[in-house]
Formats: structure tokens, C-alpha cells, sequence
């Protein structure tokens, strides 16, 4: 049975592979890319780490401690060598190799159906996430490895303090990832109390190897001030009004229209990892082991609830959930094999083959296209992302005096591209907070509720010697400045407009 679900399945799996490193092909669109790209520079050019506020004119004494280093300096580099196509096509395939190696090596063959739609559900979802462009893609290379190791590996458990050093200087994701392998270390120990036959040597290895991965995260340039910066973080996750990552599910904005479309198997992920066991032993009635652990199925559970609060947890729980969708399509074709003739399997199998992987081909290179079309177009990138590019050139041929106030979204992309005026608020400031007061969260209700807020405008244009303003045209903020308040737009094009006194 297994020879004939695999017959002609190889180079259905290099399609596969290809059709990931179109999907998941991405120009350097996400706001935060310009803010990391500059970080890579100056540490590369200056070799010293950035800890300084120098892209901003507020918080200038603010002192962060930052947990991408590492991955600013490989994306900035790899960036400037081969530019961002090939750096994107390249961290694409990469990522998609390893993907479809994973589904391979942790459930078997299962059926190449099942895995063509477990890893188009992965591949989708790392897109609408923007990882080729990322420090999020050393995270999430190193939760896929972690996965790999707690599932399939485990008696290579005693070298995860090794992954964690790496880890913490690349993206704070490590967090998540030691509360995943608490999970584990939780589930070994009570299925074995549960048993009975748990060893106080065993209980001992797990206690020191998970304090070796806690203590080893103190290996970064910032101490115990990462953990306090990541607390901090933490604590105004509520505050982090019109970041998209961080919103609950929303249907009506466009922005993450392909995250919405992917959430939505969510439900397959959870249900998968609940009864992949039950199906397992329908498959395998005389076994009583079983496929998933507690921790797995409590790790999706968890990260199932958290990415109902936001979106940015769904990456995760896509990423662990996609084995039990993969290992749900195997049972279920197991079973349905019992109950098909050959030939028709044969069929089947020939059409897939034949007709469905080349269309999915096709499909792919269309969308990729479309995606290069965009990275070698400034015009075409430019109203794709939404970007101030026009404003950016009318400010860089007309001195303005003052400094500005800029939308959050163009924050770092301004970083990037427009570094003789430094940004009011970028995308490494929503949590940041010192005794005067907590700026993001007053920008946010600047510009949400400008009528309601205009005094704390004014307070803050008197303190900053803030000149001029760079907003979105037709915003809330540029209407009630324009209409109401007498600003004058000395630029403004579809997207955005540069507003004076």
C-alpha cells in the first residue's frame, strides 16, 4: 500500500518544494524591515552594537536592549550581497526544503494529498507573515527544529541548551518556545507518575537540562535586561492599538486579508491534534502508544486560544499543528484505502500527478511574478506597500524646518529610506515608557481621536519642535487637521501628505 501511494510521488515533492519558495517569495515591504535592516548596518560598519536611540527624536536616553542582533547582521548582509530577490528566493527554499523534509521525517509517507495541503496551509501562512524578510524566519526555523527534536528526536533533548545562546540574540520567540518544552518535560513526568514507573534520575535530567536552556538565555549582550525589556513587552500587549500582528481575528481589514483566510483552519489544526491519537489507534488497534504526547495537543490548545487575541500566535500554532493536520490526512487515507479498489486509487493518484501539480505550479509562478513585478518596480512597490515614497522625495528636496511626526506605519521604512529626519514613533517603540509618560499609546489616541485629543498634539508640537506632520491622506488625523484646524498639505499624493501650520 504504501509503494503505491508513493509511486509517482517524487517529483511531486520537488514541486512542492518550488511552489514554497514562490509562495513564500516576499519584497521588503513589512514596516519593521527598514528599522532591522539599519541595525545590521550600523553593527556591521560601526562593529559595535546598536543600544542607543539614534533613529528617533523622542526617548532619545531610552536604553534598549535588543534581542535581534544576530539576525540583523545576517538579513543586512545577505541583503546587500545578493539584493531581495535572490535573498528572498533563497531563505524561501531553505524554509520550504526543510518543511516538506519534516512533514516527511515525523509522520512517514502518509499521502502526498495530505501533505500538499498541510504544507500549502504552512506555506500560506508564513507568507501573509512575511518570514523571508524577517528575524521571525530564525524563529521560526528553530521552532520547526525544536518540534523535530521533542517529537521525533527526543534522545537528543539533552542538546537544546546548545539552541537557546543562538536563539535569544536572533528573536524573542525563545520565550515561547521554553514554555513549549516545559510542556514537554511536564507531560514526560506526569504520564510516567501516571504509570508509576517515573526514575528520580529521569526527573533530575529534565530539571537540569531545562535550567541549562533558562540560564543559557543569559548568554546576550543585555543580561537579565532582555528579560525585563520582554516583560516590559509583555505587559502592554493590551496597548498595541493598529498593529495588525497583534489584533484578534478580523475579517474586515484588508491588510491581513491571506492571515484571515489561513486562521480559519485554525479549527482543522485543533480538531487535527485532538483525535489524530483516536485515529491512530483505529489504524493500529494492537498498539498503545500513542502518536501525540499531552504537550502537543496542550501546546496547540494554548496557542489555539492565544491566536483568537492575536494573529501573531497563529504563525505558531500553524506551525506546530501542521504534523497533526499532515498525520490526519494519513489516517484518513488509510482508512479510505481499505474501502477503494486499486484502480481507482490508480486514477486518483494519476490525476494528481498529472493535472493538479502543475496547475499548483503555475498558480505559484503567477503569484510569484506578480511578487517580482513589485520589488523591481519602484512605482508598483510603492503603492503596494502604502509607503510615503513621493512625500520621502519632496522632503529630501525641500528643507522643512522642525521635526516630524510620522504614522507608525511608516516608521521604519522612513528609518530606511529618509535618515536625515529622525521618526516620533517607529516599530521598536510600542512598549517603550519612561516617567513622562507612554508615547505610543498617546499617539495612538492622537490619531484614532484626533478631535478628542488635539491639547495632546499641541503639547507634544510644543515639545518637540515637531514642524511638520506625515500622515496617510483622507486619515482621520490629516481631515481634522485640514478641515478644522487650518494646516496647510504642501505635498500630498494617493497615499500620503506632508501637513505644515
Amino acid at each position: 500500500m504504501r509503494k503505491l501511494l508513493n509511486k509517482h510521488f517524487r517529483i511531486e515533492y520537488l514541486i512542492l518544494v518550488v511552489v514554497g519558495m514562490m509562495l513564500l517569495y516576499t519584497f521588503p515591504s513589512d514596516p519593521d524591515f527598514g528599522w532591522h535592516y539599519k541595525y545590521g548596518e550600523y553593527i556591521v560598519n560601526k562593529r559595535e552594537l546598536l543600544t542607543e536611540n539614534i533613529f528617533s527624536y523622542t526617548y532619545t536616553d531610552y536604553k534598549w536592549s535588543n534581542s535581534y542582533w544576530i539576525s540583523q547582521i545576517i538579513l543586512y548582509s545577505v541583503f546587500k550581497l545578493a539584493g531581495p530577490v535572490l535573498m528572498s528566493l533563497l531563505i524561501g527554499f531553505i524554509i520550504s526544503f526543510l518543511i516538506i523534509y519534516l512533514l516527511q521525517k515525523i509522520n512517514g509517507p502518509t499521502s502526498l494529498l495530505g501533505k500538499t495541503a498541510s504544507a500549502l496551509i504552512i506555506f500560506i501562512t508564513l507568507s501573509s507573515f512575511q518570514v523571508t524578510i524577517r528575524p521571525l524566519l530564525f524563529s521560526t526555523v528553530f521552532l520547526l527544529f525544536l518540534i523535530y527534536v521533542l517529537i521525533k528526536k527526543e534522545k537528543y533533548v539533552f542538546m537544546l541548551p546548545l539552541l537557546f545562546p543562538l536563539w535569544v540574540n536572533m528573536h524573542a520567540d525563545f520565550t515561547l518556545a521554553l514554555l513549549i518544552l516545559a510542556l514537554y518535560f511536564a507531560s514526560k513526568t506526569y504520564t510516567e507518575l501516571k504509570n508509576k514507573s517515573l526514575k528520580k534520575i529521569e526527573l533530575v535530567k529534565r530539571i537540569s537540562i531545562y535550567s541549562l536552556c533558562l540560564a543559557s538565555t543569559m548568554l546576550n549582550p543585555n543580561g537579565i535586561e532582555l528579560w525585563m525589556t520582554l516583560i516590559n513587552d509583555a505587559a502592554h500587549f493590551k496597548d498595541y492599538l493598529g498593529i495588525s500582528e497583534m489584533l484578534p481575528l478580523n475579517l474586515t481589514v484588508s491588510s491581513v486579508t491571506m492571515i484571515n483566510m489561513v486562521y480559519m483552519s485554525s479549527s482543522l489544526i485543533l480538531a487535527s491534534a485532538l483525535i489524530s491519537n483516536k485515529l491512530y489507534r483505529i489504524n493500529n488497534p494492537s498498539r498503545f502508544d500513542k502518536k501525540f504526547q499531552y504537550w502537543y495537543v496542550a501546546s496547540v490548545v494554548i496557542f489555539f486560544i492565544w491566536s483568537i487575541r492575536s494573529v501573531y500566535f497563529f504563525r505558531i500554532l500553524v506551525i506546530l499543528g501542521v504534523f497533526s493536520v499532515d498525520y490526519l490526512w494519513g489516517n484518513v487515507t488509510v482508512l479510505l484505502l481499505q474501502r477503494i479498489n486499486k484502480p481507482f486509487l490508480y486514477t486518483i493518484s494519476n490525476f494528481i500527478g498529472s493535472i493538479f501539480f502543475p496547475v499548483l505550479l503555475l498558480f505559484s509562478a503567477e503569484l510569484f511574478f506578480k511578487s517580482l513585478d513589485t520589488t523591481l518596480s519602484t512605482d508598483k512597490f510603492c503603492k503596494k506597500t502604502k509607503y510615503p515614497c513621493g512625500a520621502i522625495t519632496y522632503l529630501k528636496q525641500n528643507k522643512l524646518e522642525g521635526n516630524m511626526f510620522n504614522h507608525y506605519n511608516f516608521g521604519g521604512f522612513l528609518i530606511w529610506q529618509l535618515p536625515e529626519h529622525k521618526t516620533f514613533i517607529d516599530g521598536r517603540m510600542p512598549s517603550w515608557k519612561n516617567g513622562e509618560g507612554f508615547l505610543f499609546k498617546e499617539y495612538n489616541e492622537i490619531i484614532t481621536s484626533p478631535t478628542e485629543n488635539y491639547d495632546k498634539l499641541k503639547y507634544l508640537v510644543d515639545k518637540y519642535n515637531i514642524g511638520f506632520i506625515l500622515d496617510y491622506k483622507g486619515s482621520k488625523l490629516y481631515k481634522f487637521l485640514i478641515d478644522e484646524k487650518g494646516w496647510k498639505a504642501v505635498y500630498s499624493d494617493e497615499v500620503s501628505a506632508v501637513l505644515i501650520q
